[in-house]
């Protein structure tokens, strides 16, 4: 049963009964004017709480937060996003909610929607799935050293000899893969180490780390010299990785004797860097695919470069985790161009 104040809302009420989503609703001032069952049950509210302020109804700083943020950018006909918070009901509930805020035009004033929707069922979906993933890796891991130990046994002249051994070393990077984006995405166990680096420093180490498979292609990676547009607080580990990522899908898809650059410059709050190859580039069909887990462009092109088809997917929860973005542009035969930005400290 809807718990309404003695404004009507008769219009929303119908719709509103019939959800299973939480729904409260707040005017102007932050007052709350009504509630449906869900949110009863989610905040532990009674009639009393009709016409108080939200901020002691709701008690989560994010989700107020959230509020206040939400109706500035109403205000400001911005966009407002949603975001996604874990509540706490009592000793044996709780769940997983997407949050969304929205204002309602009526006939007497504006009044505000905020709507829980409940993804318990989506969160431990992704948990049991990431579990599996974890096992799965670990099983494999053990047989695939021990095919490899086995190998090294065998004479360097029989042919298949090295075809074991190159492809257990790319189970080994797929295993690898796996389990390093299984950990990104644990984020109640993974805690960023963060340490301050200038950007010249972290290129120039993570170039270091390519180089030997730039060198075998005769490929020249070009980069700036004593370039310092700002500092980084990031975890060095994980951003040269996502470098490195970047750099050897640049290498893996150049042609000998090509060229690669790197861009530097800053931007408000944020450092970019900007690697160009000269390769064969990705269709522009594709390209909103590229950072989807496993996605191969083409299966004849997977079979001659390799890899796992997760780097670029590991390349993007990384920066998500340092609040950073990461764009793409390509065309065909004549190169990519990939753009990452990240925070400047300040």
């Amino acid at each position: 049963m809807m718990k309404m104040s003695n404004t009507p809302i008769n219009d929303l009420k119908s719709v509103l009964d019939t959800i299973q989503s939480g729904v409260i609703s707040i005017n102007n001032d932050k007052f709350l004017i009504f509630y449906n069952d869900k949110a009863k049950r989610i905040f532990s509210l009674s009639e009393e709480f009709i016409g108080k302020p939200i901020s002691g109804i709701v008690r989560n700083p994010k989700i107020l937060n959230f509020i206040e943020q939400s109706m500035k950018a109403i205000e400001n006909q911005n966009e407002i996003t949603s975001f996604e918070e874990d509540f706490f009901i009592d000793a044996s509930q709780s769940f997983d909610a997407k949050v969304n805020f929205l204002k309602v035009e009526t006939s007497v004033k504006s009044k505000y929607l905020i709507v829980f929707n409940d993804i318990s069922s989506i969160i431990q979906a992704q948990n049991s799935q990431r579990e599996f993933v974890e096992n799965v890796s670990h099983e494999l891991r053990t047989p695939i050293t021990s095919i490899l130990a086995a190998t090294e046994t065998i004479p360097t002249e029989i042919p298949f000899r090295d075809i074991i051994i190159r492809q257990s070393l790319r189970m080994n990077e797929i295993i690898d893969d796996l389990l390093q984006i299984s950990m990104l995405e644990n984020n109640a166990v993974f805690n960023l180490q963060k340490e301050e680096i200038s950007l010249s420093d972290l290129i120039l180490s993570s170039v270091e780390t390519v180089k030997h498979l730039a060198d075998k292609k005769n490929i020249d990676i070009e980069q700036p010299k004593d370039f310092n547009c700002c500092n980084l607080k990031v975890d060095i580990s994980l951003i040269q990785n996502a470098l490195s990522n970047i750099l050897k899908n640049a290498i893996m898809y150049s042609n000998p004797n090509s060229k690669i650059n790197i861009l530097l410059s800053s931007q408000q709050d944020s450092c970019i860097i900007k690697i160009i190859d000269n390769g064969k580039g990705i269709k522009k069909e594709n390209i909103k695919n590229i950072f989807n887990r496993f996605f191969r462009e083409e299966s004849s092109r997977s079979r001659e470069y390799g890899g796992s088809g997760l780097g670029l997917p590991i390349v993007k929860k990384i920066l998500d985790l340092h609040n950073g973005d990461i764009t793409l542009d390509s065309e065909i035969d004549k190169g990519t161009s990939v753009k990452i930005f990240l925070p400047i400290q300040t």
